[in-house]
């Protein structure tokens, strides 16, 4: 009798043990599945504005899409990164809307006079921008990792 009595206990904690473990591995799979997910978004910001600034540097001007792109992955990160990240897309935002503004005024038979000022004014942003294809990495580098999920 007490054979079968230890038997029993043997098996609940056996029993008790395989659903503690199958209970752990679900808990880091969804761990994983959630990293997973917001590693993607995070990409998709970073690859959106890592290629408005490529496609600036390729074209030499911005295109119809460049602003409401750059603007999307600003609202976008303040749910994704920290403040520092999101301030960083935003100045970026801030510089191509700077570009598009000169450009209008390069192209203004209304601001003829300011004309090498503003191309120098606009040359300024687009130099500032040209070098920011490395900095932009690093400020994402913190966000694109997957060690902290291992």
């Amino acid at each position: 009798m007490i054979f079968l009595e230890l038997v029993k206990v043997i098996i609940q904690s056996l029993i008790a043990l395989g659903i503690a473990v199958v209970a752990h591995r679900q808990w880091r799979l969804a761990k994983l599945t959630l990293a997973e997910k917001l590693f993607d978004r995070r990409m998709q910001v970073y690859s959106k504005v890592a290629s408005e600034i490529s496609n600036l540097n390729a074209l030499g001007k911005t295109t119809a899409e460049t602003s409401n792109n750059l603007a999307d992955a600003w609202r976008t990160s303040h749910f994704l990164f920290g403040k520092e990240v999101s301030n960083y897309i935003n100045e970026i935002r801030a510089e191509v809307q700077d570009i598009e503004f000169y450009q209008s005024l390069i192209e203004s038979e209304a601001h003829k006079e300011t004309r090498p000022e503003n191309i120098d004014r606009q040359a300024e942003k687009k130099k500032w921008l040209s070098k920011q294809s490395d900095p932009l990495f690093e400020a994402f580098l913190p966000y694109l990792t997957l060690t902290d999920y291992q």
